[in-house]
């Protein structure tokens, strides 16, 4: 059913004009609650041809003799044709018209209730860091100074496990995505070396 899974706030058949050749059909239209507004080709029509998030979309409603002028459907006499015309934002417009002049002004003031729907307010988007910060062997992030064998430290988040060897350092078990920083005595950009025990070390640098 097309109108299965929504909250419906008005749903029935219109008669909709075609943008290119100006030709009538016949859709049956959907408005839920959250002011989306969809046409199928029949009630029984799982997917919608269209979907109009009015609110969005919509700057204006006209009805009546507010239209733009155009041959009523065929069947419908021009006396009895009640229009409906959708203006968007973009200048475009979709012309409607309803079997009976209590459902255009219903839907009329329906359309008109879902293009006045505040915006939802977003939450404020919170991000987590995937960086780690990995020192050097006897280097302490943020300390001014460098202390004798300090093995290094990681800056949240774990589990990254960091191995420092005579051969250099190892990453172990970082997450997938996960970004290595190496740390060194930035903004001062050129190699220095300190010694740990009896071997020189270089320092890692950017």
């Amino acid at each position: 059913m097309a109108s299965a899974g929504f909250d419906i706030a008005k749903a029935g058949w219109l008669y909709r004009q075609s943008s290119v050749l100006h030709r009538w059909k016949k859709n049956w239209f959907v408005l839920d609650r959250l002011g989306d507004l969809r046409y199928f080709e029949n009630p029984d029509t799982p997917r919608a041809e269209e979907r109009i998030v009015v609110r969005a979309a919509v700057l204006q409603i006209k009805s009546g003799p507010d239209c733009r002028k155009a041959d009523p459907p065929e069947g419908v006499s021009q006396a009895k044709a009640c229009y409906l015309e959708l203006v968007m934002k973009d200048k475009e417009s979709m012309l409607l018209c309803a079997e009976s002049f209590d459902d255009m002004r219903a839907w009329q003031i329906a359309l008109e209730e879902a293009r006045t729907l505040p915006v939802p307010v977003q939450p404020p988007h919170v991000t987590t860091s995937t960086t780690t910060y990995v020192c050097p062997p006897g280097y302490y992030y943020g300390s001014p100074y460098y202390g004798g064998g300090y093995q290094g430290q990681i800056i949240s988040p774990p589990p990254a496990q960091v191995l420092h060897t005579r051969g250099g350092t190892t990453i172990i078990n970082a997450p997938p995505g996960q970004q290595i920083v190496y740390v060194d005595d930035a903004p001062y950009r050129y190699r220095r070396t300190y010694t740990t025990g009896i071997y020189p070390v270089p320092m890692f640098f950017w």
